[in-house]
């Protein structure tokens, strides 16, 4: 270190002594050091003692002599005293204990008047010590009404009933340890030491104060300045005697607790004294403060050293952004020139199309610069930039000026590629339209189903392959229509393009367009006439292979059917098998039978399409008509026979079965026991009788019925 160096160093250092020699902070309440010689005339002392409530035992011991202090300096005592116990317990109230033993009773008044003039606290007994063989009516000369406080003339007996020995020292016949000199040295380090601490704490906030202010220089010069500032502020922090104030209080705390011996080997003998105990938790928080404040500054003062470092990254970052946009807004101008222009053919559009990709290939390579400015605006905000908020923000507003040149270029990319492809298929669309329109004008129609069948399917490709070219003519132009409409499509409304006037370019467009919808239009109609001739050309085939088939059902099934199945079965059981094979083979011809409605139903609409010869169909129709009429009739025949058969049969057999149990009950001998039973026996006779006799002429009748129906 250079002579120059070591100089400034200890310069530093004595400033840094400088900022923290105490000072301030005395005006903040009566302190021992205030009235030390008053304490030590031990007019009266504070021994630490409880009453039984839990209240503070000031003593006024014998031989001293209170009269001899001036008022004030008395006043100035019984204030001081009164302030040292902790609120809670000087709230319960003071007991007070005056000696009078070997004192004149002249000197027992003042010090009460004292008391009820000068002691701010609240009393709330006062023991007087008389002394052995004390009149007993003196004790009425006190005026104790004129106190506000009361009082109690007590033998030392009677004191250590009314106190307990062990809150009393030992001049009093207790066991309290007290050295009035040592509790006025420790008072003296204890509030030494609190006014240093607060002291500290007050010059470590102001400290604190200036490494949070969050002003920042605005140039690279007053950045520099600050942070040698900056730099100067560390060793106030470092140099912080929290350390020598620390090993203070905790010496202090070795005094209270009784762990401290000195260099003499005495102990503390007022180490156990409630109030000295009562001030450990303020020394523990104190010392508490101390370490984490300068440890919190500590740390203030590396964020803001971090945060004067990332200042002048801050300011390159600023110009670097600046001329990008600077560059960024002269090739927006020269974007601007010619970009509603796409082209009136697919040669001009290519030509144009060129054009623009070396010019957007050109400004794509600045690009790498934009890359490595947000690429170290990236940086900075990960490593935690004070001002990442604002880095964000120029570095959003660089990337969105540039998106809104790149999107501007990309649509326009997209708009003349849209274009090429547009013409291109514009007009290889017009230019197959002679060929389509002569193929579909074509007059000439096959006649069989095969050749008709492969006519349609030839003819279907072909308005497929028309539909296919024309859909992609007019999606390609309603998608280039909509972005010239719209042209904002990869950026947002801001873009550069967004009020782009392209309705010279969408007129034209629109133009071509309607072009190809009348050729269209025009294709359509004559592909449909064509179709449709082949339609019914085909339909006339099939209606005749139709009829033909269903004909044939009938000669080679439906008919040898029925004239080979006419028997009607001699029992119920074959009866209503015929009966189920006859309806299987209805249920087999009810297809045959709908085809042959269907037919009919046809022929009408292939007579009156004027394609087909209207007397062929009608006869075809005729023929078939008649043929079904003769298949259904003989059908129902059929079906009738044996539903009637198996009616016939089963009314035979529950006849028979009547019968057989009419037969065993005519056979009972039993017969009434009297007049009333025979006659009804007899109506139940009867009855059976006529209802055997109809049902035996019904079953006739159908069996008649039946063989009528076999004859016809």
């Amino acid at each position: 270190m250079s002579s120059g160096d070591q100089g400034a160093e200890g310069g530093a250092e004595k400033d840094v002594e400088y900022y923290y020699r105490p000072g301030g902070r005395r005006n903040d309440g009566l302190k021992a050091a205030d009235i030390v010689n008053v304490l030590r005339e031990r007019v009266a002392y504070l021994s630490g003692g409880r009453d039984k409530r839990g209240g503070p035992i000031l003593t006024f011991p014998s031989h001293t002599h209170p009269e001899r202090l001036k008022h004030e300096d008395l006043r100035r005592l019984m204030t001081y005293l009164a302030s040292v116990p902790s609120d809670e317990v000087r709230d319960r109230g003071f007991t007070m204990i005056l000696d009078m033993r070997g004192t004149k009773w002249e000197t027992v008044k003042p010090v009460l008047k004292a008391l009820q003039e000068c002691f701010p606290g609240n009393i709330n007994m006062a023991f007087i010590i008389k002394p052995e063989k004390f009149w007993e009516k003196q004790r009425t000369s006190l005026g104790s009404s004129k106190y506000n406080f009361e009082t109690n003339m007590i033998s030392l007996d009677s004191l250590n009933k009314a106190i307990e020995p062990t809150q009393l020292t030992r001049e009093f016949d207790g066991t309290l340890e007290y050295d009035h000199e040592q509790w006025i040295q420790l008072r003296l380090m204890l509030e030494e030491f609190i006014w240093k601490a607060l002291d500290l704490l007050d010059k470590l906030g102001e400290l604190g104060e200036i490494l949070t202010n969050p002003e920042l220089p605005d140039d690279l010069n007053g950045a520099q300045l600050v942070l040698e500032e900056h730099n100067q502020l560390k060793k106030r922090v470092t140099m912080a005697p929290v350390e020598q104030l620390a090993m203070e209080g905790h010496h202090i705390l070795q005094r209270i607790t009784g762990e401290y011996s000195g260099s003499s080997g005495r102990r503390c003998v007022i180490s156990g004294n409630a109030d000295f105990q009562s001030a450990v938790p303020q020394i523990s928080q104190l010392l508490d403060n101390l370490q984490s404040t300068k440890q919190h500054l500590n740390q203030l003062w590396s964020v803001k050293k971090m945060r004067l470092e990332q200042c002048f990254q801050l300011r390159i970052f600023e110009e670097d952004v600046e001329k990008m946009f600077e560059w960024i807004s002269h090739n927006r101008d020269l974007f601007l020139v010619n970009y509603t222009e796409i082209g009136t053919c697919h040669q001009m559009a290519v030509e144009l199309e060129s054009e623009h990709c070396q010019f957007a290939t050109s400004a794509e390579n600045v690009y790498v610069n934009i890359e490595r400015i947000l690429g170290m605006a990236q940086r900075m905000c990960d490593s935690g930039h004070y001002a990442s908020n604002t880095i964000r923000m120029e570095g959003g507003k660089l990337e969105r000026e540039w998106k809104s040149l790149a999107a501007a270029l990309e649509d326009r990319s997209t708009v003349l590629r849209m274009s090429v492809v547009f013409h291109k298929k514009a007009e290889q669309y017009l230019a197959q339209v002679i060929v389509w329109q002569n193929t579909c004008e074509s007059i000439k129609i096959p006649s069989g189903i095969e050749e008709l069948e492969d006519a349609l399917q030839q003819h279907q490709t072909l308005i497929e392959t028309i539909s296919q070219t024309y859909a992609e003519v007019c999606g390609d132009g309603k998608a280039l229509l909509d972005t010239l409409q719209t042209p904002v499509t990869s950026s947002s409304a801001n873009s550069i393009t967004a009020k782009a006037d392209y309705s010279e370019a969408a007129g034209h467009v629109l133009d071509v367009v309607h072009e190809v919808l009348a050729h269209q239009r025009h294709l359509e109609q004559i592909w449909h006439g064509k179709k449709v001739k082949l339609h019914q050309r085909l339909g006339l085939r099939l209606f005749q292979q139709d009829v033909k088939q269903v004909i044939d059902w009938l000669n080679n099934h439906g008919d040898v059917f029925l004239k080979k199945n006419t028997s009607i079965g001699k029992s119920l059981q074959r009866a209503k098998a015929l009966q189920k094979s006859h309806e299987h083979f209805e249920s087999v011809a009810r297809n045959t039978i709908t085809n042959a409605e269907k037919l009919l139903a046809a022929a009408d609409e292939l007579a009156q399409t004027g394609e087909c010869d209207a007397t062929e169909i009608y006869s075809e129709a005729r023929e078939l008509e008649q043929r079904m009429h003769q298949f259904l009739s003989a059908l129902q025949r059929r079906r009738n026979v044996l539903d009637m058969t198996v009616i016939f049969y089963s009314h035979v057999h529950e006849l028979t079965n009547w019968l057989e149990n009419l037969h065993t009950e005519l056979q009972s001998t039993e017969l009434a026991d009297s007049v009333e039973g025979a006659e009804q026996l007899m109506a139940q006779f009867n009855q059976q009788r006529e209802t055997t006799v109809e049902a035996a002429i019904n079953t006739v009748g159908e069996g008649e019925t039946l063989l009528e129906q076999l004859r016809y």
